[in-house]
C-alpha cells in the first residue's frame, strides 16, 4: 500500500492548451514521488510557462541567456516535520518541449511527459553530468519511468483532445 499524499498544484503561464491533462499530470507525479520518496505528504509546483519566461529563469539562475526545457527549483526546508512537505517548483517551457520533440522523434506529449520525469528526478535529489549521457543513472532511471508510463497511458491525445 502506497502511504504517500502529493498536493500539486499546477500553474499555466502559456496560456494555451496543455499537452497532458491536469489529471494525468498529477497522477504521473504522484507515482513518480511515491517511488522515489519516504511515504509522507508532498506538495509540488508544476509550471507550464514560455521560452520567454524560462529564458529569463535560466539566465538569473545559471546564468545561461537562452530558453531551455526544464528548470527544476527544490525547496530547501530544514523542517523535514511539516506537512505537507514543500518539494519545490518545476517549470516547463512549453515552446521549447514542442521544438525538441521532433528533434528526438517524440510526440509533443511524450517529450512533456519525458521532461516532466526530469524536472520530478531533480526534486528527489538526481544530479547528472553534462552533456547528455544515456549510460547514467539519472538518465536510466528517467527512461525507466518513461517506458513504464508509456506501457500504461496513452499520450496521443492533449488535454483539448484527450485520448487517455
Amino acid at each position: 500500500m502506497i502511504n504517500t499524499q502529493v498536493s500539486v498544484n499546477l500553474v499555466d503561464e502559456y496560456q494555451g492548451p496543455l499537452l497532458l491533462t491536469e489529471e494525468t499530470i498529477k497522477t504521473i507525479t504522484t507515482l513518480i514521488l511515491s517511488k522515489e520518496l519516504d511515504d509522507g505528504f508532498y506538495s509540488i509546483s508544476i509550471i507550464n510557462c514560455t521560452d520567454e519566461r524560462i529564458q529569463v529563469l535560466n539566465k538569473s539562475y545559471r546564468n545561461v541567456d537562452k530558453p531551455t526545457d526544464v528548470l527544476t527549483f527544490p525547496m530547501e526546508s530544514e523542517d523535514l516535520d511539516e506537512e505537507p512537505f514543500e518539494l519545490g517548483d518545476i517549470f516547463l517551457s512549453i515552446d521549447t518541449i514542442k521544438r525538441q520533440s521532433a528533434k528526438w522523434e517524440n510526440t509533443p506529449q511524450q517529450e512533456y511527459l519525458f521532461m516532466l520525469i526530469h524536472g520530478l528526478l531533480h526534486i528527489c535529489g538526481w544530479e547528472h553530468e553534462r552533456p547528455y549521457n544515456e549510460n547514467e543513472e539519472m538518465f536510466q532511471r528517467q527512461r525507466y519511468y518513461f517506458d513504464l508510463i508509456l506501457d500504461t497511458i496513452n499520450l496521443t491525445g492533449s488535454a483539448d483532445n484527450p485520448s487517455m
